[in-house]
Formats: structure tokens, sequence, C-alpha cells
């Protein structure tokens, strides 16, 4: 019989030394390399990486799952993986290597972390997650201790983490994160909550909705052409925006119809881009305008449409993240949303670091 994609086939048995590498549960297999000559300092860090850290008298163990995707840890551990991170996952949202640690319990995983690896010698952390039945047991911090010191040894420079305090378990985390000597925390975003029929009852929607402009026009995302990806390209080039305005970031869930483009005299100026989470809710993830252009009204013009065309697709909620690194603009379409009572809550994402060398974070 021939088995396809592998050149030499074996069969395993309970009486071969190999066959205590294997762990098999239910989500799936991990399995770790022989330990070989300890005396060196390669085997050490393989060793640290295929097996850190052998069961313990209570039960426990450390391994890291070699080889990992995003498609075979969704498989593997559907029930350990942060929800934020399980979203970016389907949403193929990764592109760094994984480097996921799993926490067994008489063999059986109870908890998962998930670290990217940038190309750039940093980190990102996307998950820590215990099982319930396991929590203030000091697994998440025996973990990401273990994670520091695979992190060091591929030489990465800085992790960088990112929540939002509206989490239940947020105060938790970062009680985690001070304990592991990161960074104080900072405010990067806030987010507002909208509900949209409420939103577009204020005057100011019909009145930016009424007023036209010569040479001046809203379209849909949908129509946007190559020539119109050239120019936007082109204006990144000129204006140097950061890469969290850019209209191009996850276009598995970008809602073509109720994002918009702002176009002057036939060329695009600015955009207004958002992205399905859920069913009843998006999110504006861009809202841009090129330089010269910049106005209140030309802003507004563009929440008002896709608010308009949201509301025509049935879509109840709207949630609006704003960069605190533009004070102005925050404040701005803060008092702008507060209008008519159409906040359903606001809440902040928060990030930290951790540098792992002395003199990079100097």
């Amino acid at each position: 019989k021939v088995i396809e994609g592998y050149v030499r086939p074996s069969i395993l048995s309970t009486d071969m030394k190999v066959h205590g590498q294997a762990v098999t549960t239910p989500q799936g297999s991990l399995w770790s390399n022989p330990e070989g000559d300890k005396s060196s300092e390669v085997n050490k860090q393989q060793n640290l990486q295929n097996r850190i850290q052998q069961p313990t008298d209570s039960g426990f163990s450390y391994q890291m799952v070699k080889d990992a995707t995003s498609k075979s840890l969704a498989a593997q551990f559907p029930a350990l993986l942060f929800p934020g991170f399980l979203k970016k996952i389907q949403n193929k949202n990764i592109s760094g290597k994984l480097l996921p640690l799993v926490a067994l319990y008489q063999e059986k995983p109870v908890a998962l972390t998930v670290t990217e690896l940038r190309t750039d010698k940093t980190a990102e952390l996307h998950s820590v997650f215990v099982s319930e039945k396991f929590r203030k047991k000091g697994i998440a911090s025996e973990m990401l201790n273990l994670n520091d010191k695979l992190l060091k040894n591929n030489k990465i420079q800085y992790i960088d983490v990112s929540w939002v305090d509206a989490l239940q378990q947020a105060e938790v985390f970062e009680k985690l994160l001070k304990k592991g000597n990161w960074l104080p925390q900072q405010r990067t975003a806030l987010n507002i909550k909208l509900n949209i029929n409420i939103a577009l009852k204020a005057q100011w929607v019909a009145d930016v909705l009424k007023a036209d402009e010569n040479n001046t026009e809203i379209i849909d995302w949908a129509e946007i052409t190559d020539n119109d990806k050239q120019e936007i390209r082109l204006i990144q080039k000129q204006d140097g925006f950061p890469a969290y305005l850019t209209p191009f970031q996850m276009p598995e869930i970008l809602d073509s119809k109720i994002s918009k483009a702002l176009r002057i005299n036939g060329k695009i100026a600015g955009w207004c881009i958002l992205h399905n989470i859920k069913s009843d809710t998006a999110q504006c993830s861009t809202l841009f305008i090129k330089t010269e252009y910049r106005s209140k009204y030309l802003s507004m013009k563009l929440l008002a449409s896709s608010g308009k065309e949201m509301q025509n697709e049935n879509i109840s909620f709207g949630i609006y993240q704003l960069q605190y690194q533009d004070r102005n603009l925050t404040e701005y379409l803060n008092n702008l949303f507060a209008e008519n009572n159409a906040v359903v809550r606001r809440y902040h994402t928060l990030a930290s670091r951790k540098y792992y060398t002395e003199t990079y974070g100097k």
C-alpha cells in the first residue's frame, strides 16, 4: 500500500522508546524531538523549545507546539484561544511565525499562550488563556516566563500586547503584566459604540447629507477602480499616514457597500472604511482625508453617508475607534457622537511593551 505524502512510514508500539515522545489529546497531538547532547548549546535551546518543562509532582507540564499555524491552532485548541485572537485567525490577519506554548495537566491541554514573531526581531503577544478550572494557580505567569526565555533565545528585542479595558478579565491581565515587569500601560484608542438609528436623528447628519459642493462626491468603496488604488498609494507616500489608516486592511471582512470614498475633482481624497464584526455591528476602522482638504464638514459627510448606508443594510450598531495620537480629532468626534444620546458605551484600547535588550529601549 502507498501512503500519500510519506517517504518512510512506520508503525510505533508502546515497546519503542520513541513512543514516549508523543502526547495525544482529543484536540490534537504534540511531538517532541529527542534530547541531544546536553553539552551542546544548540541542543540546549532545542530542548527548551521542544520540551520546556518536565511534568511536575502536581501533574503540570509545559510544551511548545511546533510548526503551528493559525489554522492548526484553531482546530486543536478552539477552547483555549482568546476570542479576539480567534477572530484574527478567522480573518487571516496573522502574517508572522507563531510561537504557541501549551500547559498540560495529566497530559490534557488546560492553557495556551500564542505569540507572533515578526520579521524585524520583535514580537506580539496575541493570546493568554487558562481554563476556568485551573485559574489562580500561577499557570499564566509561568507560561509567560517560559515565553520570555524562548523569545530571548530567538534574539527578540521586545514584545508588544494590546487589549481593551471592557474585557471581563482585563484587570487580572493587567496585574499579570505588572508582575512580569512590562512597561506601564498606555491608552492608544478610544472606542465608541453607537446606536446608528439614534445617531442619524442628529441635526448635523441631515445638514451635511443635504449640502452639496462642486467637484466633491461620496462613492461606495465597491466603485473603487485600479486608478483610485494607485492614487491612494500616492497619497500614502505624500502624506505618510500610519499603517492603521490604510483602507486596505482586513479585506476579508471589509464591507464595500457601507464603506465610503471621497472624490474631489475626480481624484480620491479620503475614505471611511468599515468592517463587519457581527451581523448587526460594523466597526469604522479608518477615517482619513487628504491634508489639503481636511475639514470638519468633509469628515462629517463621510460619517453620515456611511451611517445612512448602515441603516439601509439593517446594521444597528457602529463601533468607532479613535486613535489618541490625534487629540483634536478624538475630542471633536467624541463630542459629535455624544449628541442625541446615541452612545451605547465607551471603552479604551490599551497597550504595553516589554524589552529583552537593555540598549534597545533607550
